[in-house]
């Protein structure tokens, strides 16, 4: 489970140790801060990429499962919707 921010480098100590912060990256998010104050980003490995991106498709998959089981009750009461006006209703993105 990810936590708040542990420690955040500057960007001028990513360029100078590129490639000791991408290592580190496959094990943990490393956060960089942006030059002049104008934010910061985070820099993560494929792998917890990859685990990110799946569980939020799975949350979508969930949240599209309960729109057409929900969809299913407005048919059988004769409120016929496409799954296109589910998702939309829902506001969620088509596939």
């Amino acid at each position: 489970m990810l936590t708040k921010i542990p420690k955040t480098i500057q960007s001028s100590e990513l360029r100078k140790n590129l490639a000791r912060y991408l290592k580190a990256s496959d094990k943990a998010p490393v956060f960089v801060s942006k030059e002049r104050g104008s934010g910061s980003s985070v820099l993560i490995g494929a792998d917890i990429y990859n685990k990110l991106v799946g569980a939020y498709e799975e949350e979508m998959d969930e949240d599209e499962k309960k729109a057409l089981i929900k969809g299913r009750r407005d048919f059988k009461k004769g409120n016929f919707l496409t799954i296109h006006e589910v998702r939309a209703k829902l506001g969620l993105a088509s596939k």
